[in-house]
């Protein structure tokens, strides 16, 4: 942003002459401000006729951006044993329709052999045993 000062009184000229006449027809200084690309702060110090503080006027230059789509299955972050798969394990549980406990389940079973070996599948246990559990505590209050 590009700052300058400027003296107390606000300068008379033609524009704010119409910015003046446009506020005085009782159109809000916010759309003054848009009308003439100023900001509302702006507006406010050429009705009052004096700069209480240095004027700063943004320059806005244009912002260029590429965006690349990404497919999620497509990138993995901490390793490649999921994109080693012909189906990805969340593809699978979004698709049946299953919750936390049946996903992670499923998830630890088909990474092991690609990842954890028997940690995974204790991780796995540990869920069913989890799931297993909440079933039966739903089957009780029923």
């Amino acid at each position: 942003m590009k700052a300058t000062m400027s003296s107390k009184h606000v300068k008379i000229t033609a524009r704010n002459k119409k910015i003046i006449q446009t506020l005085n027809k009782g159109v809000s200084s916010r759309n003054v401000a848009a009308q003439y690309n100023l900001s509302v702060a702006r507006i406010h110090q050429i009705r009052l006729g004096y700069v209480v503080a240095p004027i700063v006027e943004p320059v806005v230059e244009p912002v260029v951006e590429t965006v690349v789509a990404v497919d999620a299955n497509a990138v993995q972050v901490g390793g490649d044993h999921y994109k080693q798969q012909d189906i990805q394990p969340w593809d699978a549980i979004h698709a049946w329709g299953l919750g936390y406990f049946s996903g992670n389940v499923i998830k630890y079973v088909a990474r092991h052999q690609l990842k954890g070996g028997i940690e995974d599948l204790k991780k796995a246990q540990h869920y069913l045993t989890k799931l297993i559990e909440l079933l039966e505590t739903k089957a009780l209050r029923s």
